[in-house]
């Protein structure tokens, strides 16, 4: 039996620029605490109720220009329509979870797939008695590691998180630096590019707050600016040269670069961090460094 001939085809969604208020009274009318997040039939992430206490509640933010964008979990599980259902409950199996967002060919959202679904599918047919099986199996309290296990991962937990919070510090500073150094460049010709990776540093700030809000952590909120900022005394100047402050903001993207890369080589960082960091950060970080090149180059020849 394929995914499509058991999943739930109608899924109520949210837009990304859906306000957080709205989208939690939606839950509340639905009785539900997930809400898929979709543009234009494409699936973008996943609104939980958990995602709106650990982004939104816990660090206090205002209603007024959140959106679920802001606080929704960016890689959600999923299926395809097209595959067997026994592979769907694999994977619902492994990650126990009790449900699979469902996608096309094209990767647009196609429908839902829960433990409801996989119960009434393997009631209704023979061979999938298997399924039923693997059912009972997600429904499974897991087993009690024990006391040394317990320990052992509790350790690995607290340096996993550490060493998120160093990065989440990293790039909030580094949204910090460049808020300094656009409001002393705001008329200058680089403004526009030194914003949008000002931006950049505000989405990755996200992504790793993400991952250790999944760790059941609270994430770092704050940071100070870079030291590469600070150690040029343009912090307190009242005038601050364009070539001072490119050379500032290079200093500190190589600085958050060379974190990346040591975080990637740390035993205690899960694999989802480190693909994350790897597939994601990594390449933006290092993409910003040239650009600042140029923009000195630019100062040179003026």
């Amino acid at each position: 039996m394929k995914v499509r001939e058991a999943m739930t085809p109608e899924v109520e969604v949210v837009s990304a620029d859906c306000p957080i208020q709205e989208a939690a009274a939606r839950m509340e009318t639905l009785d539900v605490g997930f809400l898929p997040v979709a543009e234009r039939g494409r699936l973008v992430g996943v609104l939980t109720d958990r995602d709106i206490v650990t982004r939104f509640a816990a660090p206090g933010l205002d209603f007024s220009g959140t959106t679920a964008s802001d606080v929704m979990t960016r890689e959600p599980l999923y299926c395809r329509e097209d595959d067997e259902l026994e592979q769907a409950c694999e994977i619902m199996e492994r990650r126990r979870v009790r449900r699979l967002l469902v996608l096309d060919a094209k990767d647009r959202l196609a429908g839902l797939l829960t433990l409801g679904d996989v119960a009434s599918a393997a009631a209704a047919e023979e061979p999938l008695r298997r399924v039923g099986s693997v059912l009972r199996r997600i429904c499974e309290p897991a087993p009690e590691p024990s006391t040394a296990s317990r320990r052992i991962a509790m350790k690995r937990n607290r340096a996993g998180k550490a060493v998120l919070d160093g990065l989440v510090k990293d790039e909030l500073a580094a949204v910090e630096t460049y808020k300094r150094a656009l409001e002393r460049l705001s008329d200058a010709p680089e403004a526009a590019e030194l914003r949008r990776i000002e931006n950049e540093h505000e989405e990755a700030a996200t992504l790793l707050q993400e991952q250790v809000a999944q760790m059941g952590e609270e994430p770092a909120m704050k940071s100070e600016v870079w030291r590469a900022w600070e150690s040029a005394s343009l912090s307190g100047a009242e005038r601050v040269e364009s070539r001072a402050a490119i050379t500032a903001l290079k200093e500190g993207e190589q600085h958050d670069l060379s974190d990346y890369e040591k975080a990637l080589a740390d035993l205690t960082l899960d694999q989802d961090a480190k693909s994350l960091i790897a597939a994601n950060l990594i390449p933006k970080t290092r993409a910003h460094i040239p650009i600042l090149e140029q923009f000195l180059g630019a100062s040179d020849g003026a």
